[in-house]
């Protein structure tokens, strides 16, 4: 697992590239999006599940972009005992990650 960390709007440029993949029919299912918000609200697109929906670009508290090889990220985030990367109001990393 790579975690790279990212701008803001490097991130937003990323998820404006997977929709309009999404758009042109291109394959995403290897790729996902998730964006915490700063009242605690979630958004997200998992492969190419999208449908449709303006993503708001405001108020952002973290960002977290998965493809095959790494998750690049956009604010805090945290990484359960899995290796698993989530967008958080704070910085959180398991101690116990389990290695494959």
């Amino acid at each position: 697992m790579t975690v790279e960390e990212i701008l803001r709007k490097d991130a937003l440029s990323y998820i404006d590239e997977h929709i309009e993949n999404i758009e042109f029919d291109n394959d995403m299912s290897d790729y996902s999006f998730r964006i915490l918000y700063k009242n605690g609200n979630m958004d997200s697109v998992v492969g190419n599940d999208y449908d449709g929906h303006k993503i708001a670009r405001i108020n952002i508290e973290s960002i977290v972009i998965d493809n095959p090889c790494t998750s690049m990220v956009y604010g805090n985030y945290n990484i359960n005992e899995y290796g698993v990367v989530n967008p958080a109001h704070e910085m959180f990393i398991d101690s116990n990650i389990k290695e494959n």
